[in-house]
């Protein structure tokens, strides 16, 4: 690591870095991602070539550590986004083989991480496009693995600020699924959703509304399970650690004052009856948070009952 910090020395040591053969050792592997993870060395020295060697080493490791693997993939988005989706692929494909050869095995393709950073840097490299694309490739060809999947993928999808041509290139690769008239496609689409940020359906409305005509032609489920999800991505959920009687829970949030106005405007340009009114309608009567009271005994109100004699 000394020696990359010495621009003559740099090339030779990032070389042997990538070249490194950890052999599925799991204490190295953890070291070995720290190298470039959140507190490492700058990926930036990087070259897409020595990303995929990092990744190659990293295919037999039988379980990778959220955080770090979370640093690493942060800290290389930006210099081969297309080298995470075929490490993904080939750890699913590893996975794929140990279970057809009847191997008793922990191994994990993908960590089930709850805290994925954004993978903003992504969106600069010239492969941005084709990495979104090979994600939802993921997601139609392992649907077992779909949901980890997604969640990175919307990770990388940097649709904020919600400015008109941002979000192109996401919109664009889910835009494949939504016209291969297959029902199940669509539905990849719609779930995926539920991993897309907050208000995605209020920023981006003419793709939300995009998503629903398409599903409304695969007929009413279809169309209720698009026009769900899109409705539930305007609201957080509540969230508590702690409970009393008597005290009102968040269960969901409402609308903040300028999605409200939004929501209104977009419903005023909406002929009733449509599609579209109907999803706008329905955020628009949701607007408000909604809490509930738990009805539960306070212990120290609780009296023993007199045992019998």
């Amino acid at each position: 690591k000394r020696l990359t910090k010495v621009a003559a020395f740099r090339p030779a040591a990032l070389d042997l870095i990538a070249g490194m053969k950890i052999n599925g050792h799991q204490g190295l592997a953890h070291e070995y991602i720290e190298i470039f993870g959140h507190r490492g060395l700058s990926a930036a020295m990087l070259t897409a070539a020595q990303v995929e060697k990092i990744f190659t080493n990293l295919v037999e490791v039988e379980q990778l550590r959220d955080h770090s693997f979370d640093g690493l993939l942060n800290s290389v988005c930006g210099v081969a986004p297309k080298a995470i989706v075929m490490f993904l692929e080939a750890r699913i494909v590893r996975a794929v083989t140990l279970e057809k050869q009847g191997v008793d095995s922990d191994y994990e393709p993908i960590p089930n991480h709850s805290s994925w950073s954004v993978l903003r840097a992504a969106r600069n490299n010239e492969d941005y496009s084709d990495a979104l694309a090979g994600f939802v490739d993921l997601m139609k060809r392992y649907p077992r693995y779909e949901d980890r999947v997604s969640v990175i993928f919307w990770r990388m999808a940097d649709v904020w600020p919600p400015l008109e041509d941002t979000g192109t290139a996401t919109f664009a690769a889910l835009d494949r699924l939504l016209h291969t008239s297959e029902s199940k496609d669509a539905l990849i689409v719609v779930r995926s959703l539920e991993d897309a940020p907050l208000g995605l359906t209020i920023d981006h409305p003419m793709f939300a509304l995009h998503i629903l005509w398409t599903c409304a032609a695969f007929g009413e489920d279809i169309k209720d399970a698009a026009l769900n999800r899109l409705v539930n991505n305007c609201f957080a959920s509540g969230g508590v650690s702690a409970m009393q009687p008597g005290v009102p829970i968040l269960v969901r949030s409402g609308l903040a004052e300028p999605w409200q106005r939004r929501v209104a405007e977009l419903l005023s340009n909406c002929e009733p009856g449509s599609l579209a009114f109907e999803l706008f309608k329905r955020i628009a009567d949701a607007a408000q948070p909604v809490y509930h009271t738990l009805d539960l005994n306070d212990p120290s109100e609780e009296t023993d009952e007199p045992e019998e004699e």
